[in-house]
């Protein structure tokens, strides 16, 4: 097997559609500009004020965490369609479950907590899920939701049991635009947000369940997560 330099196989870049590769390359080089941008102007100008410094650190954070995201999705993604990568599915509590991400969500994003309303307290006491994979699930959609919505405005999770399946909704006011994933895997816009979402379904249908994006109150989004499970009770 022939590899390019880092373990890349060729047939796996050969495996790549085109348009998926260049959505692909467009996400990456994106924030890689912002980066090499603004890490030239601090160092090509030894006279910048301090707070001009600070404020390029800071973007330049942000975008490399941005980059370590998608990079991280991608990764996962990559392996995602092994059935080796599932983890074992246990009796978990889904409320306990929802308040974890948030919390996770919370500290690295440095949002405070009272920013997420969590609306769960119907859910059942036991269900059978994949504890991590569902926690990674609600960490993407929870903080994409945060990062893209209006400035401190609360992000609502609500959590239902429906034919067999747990639906955990996520809704946020979105900045000026709604989001719709029904008609492809990757959307045709490119956006940063939607890729991220798409990636997410697509992690979820390996596993039998769904991701649904719905618009409720004329301005707010719902990003719904739907993942099979088999009900049981607590023991003790």
């Amino acid at each position: 097997m022939n590899r390019l330099e880092g373990g890349l196989s060729l047939e796996s870049i050969e495996r790549l559609h085109g348009d998926e590769l260049a959505r692909i390359s467009h996400a990456l080089k994106t924030p890689l500009t912002s980066i090499i941008g603004f890490a030239s102007a601090m160092l090509n100008d030894p006279e910048i004020s301090h707070e001009t410094s600070v404020e390029f650190s800071r973007i330049i954070k942000s975008e490399g965490e941005r980059l370590s995201r998608f990079v991280d999705e991608l990764l996962y993604i990559s392996f995602g369609d092994s059935s080796k990568t599932h983890e074992a599915v246990e009796p978990v509590d889904p409320v306990a479950l929802v308040q974890t991400a948030v919390r996770v969500v919370s500290a690295k994003m440095n949002q405070p907590s009272s920013r997420f309303e969590m609306q769960i307290e119907s859910l059942p006491h036991s269900v059978h899920l994949e504890k991590e994979f569902v926690i990674k699930m609600l960490c993407n959609v929870i903080s994409n939701a945060a990062r893209f919505s209006a400035h401190h405005s609360p992000v609502t999770i609500n959590g239902s049991l429906n034919s067999g399946r747990l639906s955990l909704q996520i809704i946020s006011l979105r900045r000026g635009f709604n989001l719709d994933l029904r008609t492809a895997s990757f959307p045709a816009s490119g956006d940063i947000e939607a890729i991220g979402l798409a990636r997410t379904r697509h992690l979820l249908s390996l596993r039998r369940g769904d991701l649904a994006v719905d618009t409720v109150d004329h301005n707010k989004t719902a990003v719904s997560l739907l993942f099979p499970l088999e009900v049981q009770e607590l023991i003790g």
